[in-house]
């Protein structure tokens, strides 16, 4: 029986360590000959279906090729929010951060705010705890508080 063992291990680890060339993802590139329409409705269209890493990829692209506009700031809205979607609330909370701060009149402003808060709710809530429950009062309340102060604000400016 022990025989076994051994090409069996290096059967796995070879199979594994070869399956890795499978996971790679390809490069999301916006064609330079794309308009900000196109590459904002392939952002769009991924974040709806939920690729939010591509969505982000095409945001970006989006940003560092037409920096102005109604697209550019929409785009660093939905960036955030797909940053948050896919569970990286540190960067989403940047981008709403850089959002609030580069366009404080946008009339989606108020959208900002309750991301931010909701992105702050959600901050300590790991993979076992969206399934399993758990008791919210041994949850550290530094997140919830910034998320009460970011709704709060919400309330008192809208």
């Amino acid at each position: 029986m022990k025989k076994y063992y051994l090409p069996l291990i290096i059967g796995l680890t070879c199979l594994s360590l070869s399956g890795c060339s499978f996971f790679q993802k390809e490069e999301v590139k916006a064609d330079e000959s794309w308009s900000v329409e196109r590459i904002y409705s392939e952002a769009k269209a991924a974040l709806d279906i939920a690729d939010y890493s591509k969505a982000i990829a095409y945001y970006e692209q989006l940003e560092a090729r037409f920096p102005f506009g109604e697209y550019a700031q929409q785009a660093l809205l939905e960036s955030a929010y797909a940053h948050y979607k896919s569970d990286d609330p540190e960067t989403a909370i940047a981008t709403i951060d850089r959002f609030m701060r580069v366009y404080p009149l946008n009339p989606n402003i108020d959208y900002a705010i309750y991301l931010r808060g909701l992105v702050n709710f959600h901050r300590d809530i790991g993979l076992l705890e969206k399934y399993i429950p758990r008791d919210e009062s041994q949850r550290d309340p530094g997140a919830a508080e910034d998320a009460l102060r970011d709704f709060n604000t919400l309330i008192q400016r809208f």
